[in-house]
């Protein structure tokens, strides 16, 4: 899963394409017979961003997008679609209700030191989380 900077009309086109891609990735889950919580459950998100050249040497993103922001992004995601401010419970999601999510943590990251925390070798931004109860 990959979060896109900003809201704007010049980022319409790329947020509605990544929703897209997210909701599949959401679908391929349910595909493999993942049955979306319908109880409480905690929601645990690390957003990993590329750091401009500028900001190699930070340790700490305190830049934008807002911590919050993004996890409102992700639940908007794993939550069901609306339409007509309506949930549609027969497409794809992995929470019934994103209010049910009672707790869990969200941070911010920088590429270089999410690799060298974890030992990956990403080589662009994107989103780790996990869902449990």
């Amino acid at each position: 899963m990959r979060f896109i900077n900003g809201s704007g009309d010049s980022t319409a086109k790329k947020l509605e394409a990544m929703n897209v891609a997210i909701r599949q990735a959401v679908a391929a889950l349910w595909k493999q017979g993942f049955i979306p919580y319908d109880e409480g459950c905690r929601l645990d998100v690390d957003v990993v961003f590329l750091a401009p050249k500028a900001r190699r040497t930070e340790k700490r993103h305190t830049t934008y997008p807002d911590r919050d922001k993004c996890l409102r992004a992700v639940q908007d995601c794993i939550s069901p679609p609306r339409v007509d401010k309506a949930p549609v419970m027969t497409e794809p999601h992995l929470v019934v209700n994103d209010s049910q999510i009672h707790g869990g943590y969200t941070e911010k990251w920088w590429t270089h030191v999410w690799n060298g925390m974890t030992g990956l070798e990403d080589e662009g931004d994107g989103i780790y989380m996990v869902l449990h109860y």
